[in-house]
């Protein structure tokens, strides 16, 4: 599932190094349930259900943290963007 969500965004090669850095940092179930944790709260706040920046998880700040963050920001923004296009007519106010 994991990967059918990251190659909308991002191609094979990029995902088997973000796993690679991933799998370097934590085990292989907690690195899935940070993911899945992460991609919710990130779909939290691109869809407005939660207000403000996106709340970190982690408490400790680190490169793979941000880059986890980041990639689940990336598919959120991109899943919202054709949400919005397919539901938004054309001349239709928001």
């Amino acid at each position: 599932m994991k990967i059918d969500i990251l190659k909308q965004v991002f191609t094979i090669p990029e995902i088997s190094r973000l796993f690679e850095v991933q799998q370097a940092t934590y085990p292989l179930e907690k690195a899935y349930d940070y993911f899945c944790a992460e991609l919710e709260n990130a779909l939290r706040v691109t869809f407005g259900r939660q207000e403000g920046s996106m709340p970190s998880l982690e408490t400790k700040k680190t490169a793979q943290t941000e880059l986890l963050r980041s990639m689940v920001l990336a598919v959120a923004n991109k899943t919202y963007v054709q949400t919005y296009v397919r539901l938004v007519r054309p001349g239709a106010e928001s």
